[in-house]
């Protein structure tokens, strides 16, 4: 995944901004303590992405939203495997963190093709499918939090990590590619097996005939 375009409105301390990544191939930010770097280069792209960051989960979304006002929302366009996506999460804090979220496929005029699920966890889901990333497999191998450097190695259990490495490279697919050819397998076994019996069966009754 490649960030290309990132706006925020009344996001933690942003009240209306967007960043442009789309020219940028390595680039080092830097700034006093509390100046929001933090804000837009992890917090505002795991909460689009996965409803959370340092301030909390889906539950705790009103954290993000700015001093005074009562709702937030973040929009975020990338591109992935030669096609670009864009996905908007938003919150309102006064109606209960109540949150909304959409996915969206662009085609090659730009024009936006709707994913978005019936219900917000299923939307959650396709984003994670389209990523092949949950929120911790993604901060533990795809974004480095300060002080958690060691996230993938000491910060996830055995299985997790396992987990993490089948999704990433994808392994899930190729077993799946697996039992499908042995499925094909045991289908044209059976097929096989019916044909001779078929064969046998004529065979018996020319014999009689004759």
């Amino acid at each position: 995944m490649r960030p290309l375009l990132l706006k925020m409105k009344n996001f933690l301390s942003y009240e209306e901004e967007t960043f442009d990544f789309s020219a940028i191939t390595n680039a080092t930010i830097t700034g006093r303590n509390g100046a929001g770097k933090s804000s837009f280069c992890t917090d505002a792209i795991t909460w689009v992405l996965f409803g959370k960051g340092s301030r909390g989960s889906e539950k705790e979304s009103g954290n993000y939203v700015s001093t005074g006002a009562t709702s937030c929302c973040v929009e975020l366009t990338f591109s992935l495997n030669n096609s670009q996506y864009k996905v908007i999460r938003a919150v309102n804090a006064a109606k209960g963190n109540r949150m909304a979220l959409n996915i969206f496929v662009l085609d090659k005029d730009g024009n936006e093709i709707p994913m978005t699920g019936s219900k917000l966890t299923d939307t959650q889901g396709k984003i994670e499918s389209l990523l092949k990333m949950t929120y911790k497999t993604f901060t533990a191998s795809s974004m480095i939090f300060q002080g958690k450097s060691d996230e993938f190695t000491n910060g996830m259990s055995n299985a997790e990590r396992k987990e993490a490495l089948i999704t990433i490279l994808n392994i899930n697919e190729w077993e799946e590619v697996g039992e499908k050819a042995k499925a094909d397998l045991a289908d044209l076994k059976q097929q096989l097996k019916e044909k001779n019996a078929q064969r046998d069966a004529q065979y018996e009754v020319a014999s009689h005939k004759k």
